[in-house]
């Protein structure tokens, strides 16, 4: 127990096990997971009332390195398999007023929202794992009627769920039977976000899932940016919705040539600064993703952004294996082999299946970034340079 403790919440592990920060009490009955993170929150708020993207006090970061993400996920699964309600929303209560980010800069808010709508089976989960999930968050919304945190994960499950029903295949692929589940799923995560809606408490997840669900039912494009233009007037840090929303420019959805980049270069405006450089990061690496489809488009960003953008994410919040992979594989795009040699390097044998469409591709653009000549990098474009993949 003492050892998730820690790990739950790092700056304030030596306040916890000292005898001046918890009653007598404490000392004699261990704290749940539920007590340190109220504990901790209580203690945060007055000593660092600073969010990560608006820095005070002459910092001129956007924030502290997060911990691991792994780590952090594991409390969260602790917390769930343990019904302890209370302490996921202190967590979720804490994530949202902080806007506490993991190494790699995801918002540790979309990470719980991310474990806690799937089993834990993942992939190979069935129907009655499904279930489970969904009553064990009904417990949790039953239990704590003034949770916003409880419905929008409840939302969530409701949305995955019907994406198992539907599947990954071409729509004129889905069977009826899936569509008729898929719909009938998204429908009961909307009817939940709107009851989430009428809560005192917003989430800017609210906004990130209700934007998947418009993209997933094909909303108008005016009624889909209405409301992105209110998520980021609500929370405009929260970069996991600039990455949603750029999902509407691909040309799997229907984006037509030159949209995604231009929005990423619109959001990049809008953000500015470090955080913009960022976010054009995340969106590029979205757009130029080979991710197990079709082959990016030709790539139209500019490189010299995206590298800023990485150089931001190191510093402020440390780099995971799947951002270097995603910036190894534009690196590739983008013909720029003295970047690709060095990242493939900090890679090693660690390709993120995420990423690439087998570890084939993987080890093929690793192969040529080694063998290329130190030089300048040619301009994409130049009829010398490899242009047969991706």
């Amino acid at each position: 127990m003492k050892s998730v403790c820690k790990v739950i919440f790092p700056f304030a592990v030596l306040a916890f096990w000292s005898s001046s920060a918890w009653p007598q009490a404490a000392v004699e009955q261990e704290p749940s997971l539920g007590d340190i993170a109220r504990h901790y929150r209580g203690n945060k708020k007055a000593d660092n009332p600073c969010p990560p993207t608006k820095p005070c006090d002459g910092s001129n970061t956007l924030s502290q390195v997060g911990e691991n993400q792994a780590e952090y996920e594991g409390d969260i699964q602790t917390l769930l398999a343990r019904r302890d309600f209370a302490g996921l929303d202190d967590a979720g209560e804490n994530d949202r007023s902080l806007k506490t980010r993991v190494k790699g800069g995801a918002w540790k808010l979309y990470l719980l929202y991310d474990v806690v709508s799937k089993p834990s089976a993942g992939d190979k989960a069935k129907d009655s794992d499904w279930g489970e999930r969904l009553a064990l968050l009904k417990d949790w919304m039953s239990a704590r009627p003034a949770s916003v945190t409880a419905r929008v994960a409840l939302a969530q499950c409701y949305y995955n769920y019907g994406w198992v029903a539907r599947g990954d295949n071409y729509a004129d692929k889905v069977t009826d039977e899936g569509w008729k589940s898929f719909d009938a799923r998204l429908n009961q995560a909307s009817d939940t976000l709107a009851e989430a809606e009428k809560l005192p408490t917003k989430c800017p997840h609210w906004y990130f899932l209700t934007l998947a669900i418009a993209r997933s039912q094909g909303w108008p494009k005016a009624k889909a940016r209405n409301l992105f233009e209110s998520a980021i007037a609500f929370e405009p840090s929260y970069y996991h919705y600039y990455r949603e929303f750029a999902n509407n420019f691909l040309a799997k959805w229907s984006g037509a040539p030159g949209e995604a980049e231009a929005f990423a270069e619109e959001s990049a405006r809008r953000l500015g600064g470090r955080e913009g450089s960022f976010v054009y990061f995340e969106i590029a690496s979205l757009i130029y993703c080979p991710c197990g489809g079709e082959p990016p488009a030709r790539p139209a960003l500019s490189w010299p952004k995206i590298q800023e953008g990485f150089a931001v994410l190191e510093s402020e919040y440390g780099v995971t294996n799947l951002k270097l992979n995603r910036y190894v594989a534009m690196a590739y795009l983008y013909q720029d082999a003295g970047v690709a040699r060095e990242i493939f390097g900090r890679i090693g044998d660690n390709p993120d299946p995420t990423v690439w469409r087998g570890n084939a591709e993987f080890d093929s653009e690793r192969q040529w970034a080694a063998s290329q000549v130190p030089g300048p990098r040619k301009t994409v474009g130049d009829s010398s340079q490899k242009t047969d993949r991706r």
